[in-house]
């Protein structure tokens, strides 16, 4: 269990961090269409085998609906929402480093 939760944890993380930087990024924006594809993808191949990938309570809570299975709720809701919230932090840590790093080039050119 404890498996699964960190496997939904590190796949939504992966993908909500590659969000965030990619659409952040003015070199890398324009191509957002096929990065965050790509980030999807990658994220659900890796989290498939193991729980899977859900990465979307929303959807992973739809299908315990139909199934009439609620018997792992808690793993498809916690995962996705801690990675999420991780990424949020680590992406903040780090578009506030990419700034300083911007900063101090253009004051030493």
């Amino acid at each position: 269990m404890l498996i699964a939760l960190l496997v939904e944890l590190i796949a939504t993380f992966m993908f909500v961090l590659t969000i965030i930087m990619t659409v952040n990024s003015e070199k890398n924006s324009s191509k957002a269409f096929i990065i965050i594809p790509l980030a999807l993808t990658l994220s659900l191949m890796l989290a498939g085998p193991f729980t899977g990938g859900s990465a979307n309570p929303a959807r992973s809570f739809g299908t315990m609906i139909f199934a009439d299975s609620f018997k792992h709720v808690w793993i498809v809701i916690f995962g996705p929402v801690l990675g999420a919230v991780l990424a949020g932090f680590t992406s903040l840590i780090l578009l506030k480093h990419n700034k300083k790093n911007e900063q101090a080039q253009s004051e030493a050119h």
